[in-house]
């Protein structure tokens, strides 16, 4: 199992090392993966987790598709970007090897680079103008570009014809060759040294491993059905907003994941396919329930899905979709760690593993323009690990932290793009209060600020893309807020040359002076050698009710210039001393209990009358979590949830206990000032009517039905988990 997972390590360190693109090189945007004869996963690498789903069926579609004419032989490679046959987009170009051994095919590789353009009406792979997919750039369904060993050099001259900027492309190209061809040998010489039959049996083995270590361990959760929704905002065409709802049921050892409720496609390029759906699912799935366990097709097959044609993330074909990654992938991703976490928090033995969510929307910004050398350029900012971690049910969520459906993606070197591109940085800055408050906080954003440097053109073309400018999306879970908005900002004719000219050196966007330019959350845009672009990001969600989260916590939080004293005061309840070094304790005691009388005397029940009538029962058989502040007491025939804190109880669990909490709405200022003044959107919070402990905080728009983010179900089988009354 270990040589199997060395051998797409190593694929992915030839990617790494052959590539010229800080794409893949820093950034490490690709994927590498084997798989069987007949397209089952065999082990996944640490790249981006999406594709893994999509490849398995790309294989497969080889197999059926290309198995007769043109045959597959040896020497063989196969290249794919259709959305519409088994990819995410089409900038993101996947390689496929058949690996043959004494002429018999045994498995296939395949790896996936983000390539910097794919043609089409706009620079990088990404077009906001596209209306249907053929704007979008080549769409490749699967032809040889290496015959028997021999390249074809009319299908590589055909599509450094089509794109750009030919010279990156062509050696982002041919690093995947290296890297098909490093799989190849590898499983070759595992094959001499343990024989054919050792390595299909030991390929099956692992697949087997991995299916039977996750459906044991979906055993030990409760039953139930969790859902989530979740907000894209703008389509570049309307200012429509659309919804990602998912209701994730869990039976046995098996989770279903319905789409129902999800709305249709867009006329933007922000739609997915279904691979992205299914793909944005595997990235919640691996880190969040597998995180020990190979990832292959054992982790698949546990797994079905419910998502209607014609939807934001199962787009009918030729529905524009070269955002799918950074649009309808992610939001899928988006609901399912909610839901899956939500699940977790339901078990004492795996609460540790929930998370609230992660910087949710990556804003990419793709640049185009000339070099200083004159030479046409095109290129992705990857600073998607700029967004904020999760918080955890036990710390604070990492600040700067990237993705967990990436987990080897890393910040790309400010000297590296600098290096390769006329851009000059500006700064990179940690952005105070982005981050969800929580007992424990979710982790904090980033901030860039770049501008052109050394063009002979002077102007620079961007493509700004993300979402989460009007809703929030980082949200928080157990009671932890949201994150706030994403920023897209530029400063028209800036100061900034004449600062430098005067000996200062501006750190921050907001030091600067000029014509302030506040941008969508897509948006094209030129910028000149004055102007200045300034991206925020999205912390991390999070988790638990802030008046719980130790006031020393809060105190090193300000003196670390993370929290403001402002939002320390109204999310959290603490005061300090206006050096911001002390906490002025009998005032803080103060402040947290005037917040919980406010909870009490704003809320009411959406319920109508009192609480709900629950008979007395007498001591429970067993009881279980649900959340850090509920619980499930089960009797023979029946189950209740209660407050873990003081006892009360809301209702049975056949009900959703949000209808007999207290509940308000407030605008999404209420977590933070700089958080979008929308009216279309509101912040829910629920809380407990005996103690008033903030149970759950939504995102929804003003007239959405309340989420169900529980539905438990009364245990049966063999799952046992079990806490004391």
């Amino acid at each position: 199992m270990h040589r199997l997972w060395q051998i797409t390590e190593e694929m992915g360190i030839t990617l790494s090392r052959t590539s010229g693109s800080v794409v893949t090189i820093d950034s490490r945007d690709y994927m590498t993966a084997i798989y069987d004869a007949q397209g089952n996963c065999t082990m996944s690498g640490c790249g981006v987790l999406y594709h893994t789903l999509a490849f398995a069926d790309a294989v497969k579609f080889l197999i059926k598709e290309r198995g007769q004419d043109p045959g597959i032989f040896e020497g063989d490679i196969f290249i794919l970007n259709d959305p519409y046959v088994a990819a995410l987009h089409q900038a993101d170009m996947a390689f496929f090897t058949p690996i043959f051994y004494k002429k018999q095919l045994v498995g296939w590789s395949a790896t996936m680079t983000h390539l910097v353009d794919i043609g089409g009406m706009d620079p990088g792979g990404i077009s906001l103008r596209a209306r249907d997919a053929y704007q979008e750039g080549i769409r490749i369904r699967g032809i040889k570009l290496v015959e028997k060993g021999k390249l074809k050099n009319e299908i590589f001259d055909f599509i450094l014809n089509s794109v750009r900027d030919p010279g990156m492309v062509g050696l982002e190209l041919k690093a995947q060759m290296a890297a098909g061809e490093t799989a190849r040998r590898r499983v070759v010489e595992f094959i001499d040294d343990y024989g054919l039959k050792a390595y299909k049996q030991i390929s099956r083995q692992v697949i087997q491993y991995a299916e039977e270590k996750l459906r044991a361990r979906l055993l030990e959760l409760p039953d139930g059905s969790f859902s989530s929704t979740i907000y894209q905002d703008g389509d570049v065409v309307s200012d429509r907003i659309y919804q990602v709802a998912l209701t994730m049921t869990k039976k046995g050892d098996k989770l279903l994941f319905d789409f129902t409720g999800t709305s249709e496609q867009t006329p933007c390029c922000v739609n997915c396919t279904i691979y992205g759906a299914k793909g944005g699912v595997f990235g919640a799935v691996a880190p969040l329930l597998a995180y020990d366990i190979p990832w292959n097709q054992g982790v698949f097959n546990p797994l079905s899905f419910a998502i209607p044609d014609g939807t934001l993330i199962s787009a009918k074909f030729p529905a524009p979709c070269s955002m799918g990654t950074v649009g309808g992938a992610f939001l899928a991703f988006d609901v399912s760690l909610i839901a899956i976490s939500n699940m977790l928090t339901c078990s004492t033995k795996y609460k540790e593993e929930a998370t609230a969510q992660w910087s949710p929307s990556s804003p990419g910004t793709i640049v185009a323009g000339v070099n200083k050398d004159g030479r046409n350029f095109v290129s992705i900012v990857m600073e998607a690990m700029c967004g904020g971690g999760g918080a955890k049910t036990y710390e604070d969520g990492p600040d700067v932290a990237g993705k967990p459906w990436t987990p080897e993606a890393t910040q790309p070197n400010v000297e590296s793009i600098e290096l390769q591109l006329p851009l000059l940085y500006l700064n990179r800055n940690i952005v105070p209060d982005s981050a969800g408050a929580g007992m424990f906080r979710g982790g904090m954003a980033g901030e860039l600020c770049i501008k052109l440097y050394d063009s002979p053109t002077g102007k620079l073309s961007l493509s700004l893309m993300g979402m989460g400018c009007e809703p929030l999306l980082g949200y928080g879970i157990s009671g932890g807020y949201p994150s706030h908005n994403i920023k897209l900002r530029i400063l028209k004719n800036s100061d900034f040359a004449q600062r430098l000219r005067e000996g200062t050196m501006p750190h921050r966007f907001d030091d600067l002076k000029g014509e302030l330019l506040v941008l969508p959350s897509k948006a094209q845009a030129e910028i000149g050698n004055d102007d200045i672009l300034s991206v925020e990001y999205n912390g991390g969600g999070g988790y638990g009710d802030p008046l719980d989260r130790d006031t020393l916590m809060v105190l090193a939080d300000i003196s670390n210039g993370l929290v403001s004293p402002e939002r320390a005061r109204e999310l959290y309840g603490v005061l300090v001393e206006p050096n911001g070094n002390k906490l002025k304790t009998s005032d803080t005691e103060r402040k947290r209990k005037e917040i919980r009388q406010q909870r009490l005397a704003s809320g009411t029940q959406l319920k109508s009358g009192s609480i709900a009538k629950v008979p007395v029962q007498p001591k429970p058989l067993f009881s279980h979590p649900m959340g850090e502040y509920l619980k499930v007491d089960y009797s023979k025939d029946n189950g209740n949830i209660l407050c873990r804190k003081c006892g009360h109880t809301f209702c049975s669990i056949d009900n959703n206990f949000k209808e007999y909490a207290l509940h308000a709405e407030f605008p999404l200022t209420r977590s933070s000032p700089r958080n979008s003044k929308t009216e279309r959107f509101v912040l829910r919070e629920f809380y407990c009517p005996g103690c008033a402990t903030m149970l759950e905080v939504e995102v929804a728009l003003r007239d959405a039905p309340i989420v169900r983010s529980f539905m438990i179900s009364r245990p049966a089988g063999n799952w046992s988990e079990t806490e004391s009354p």
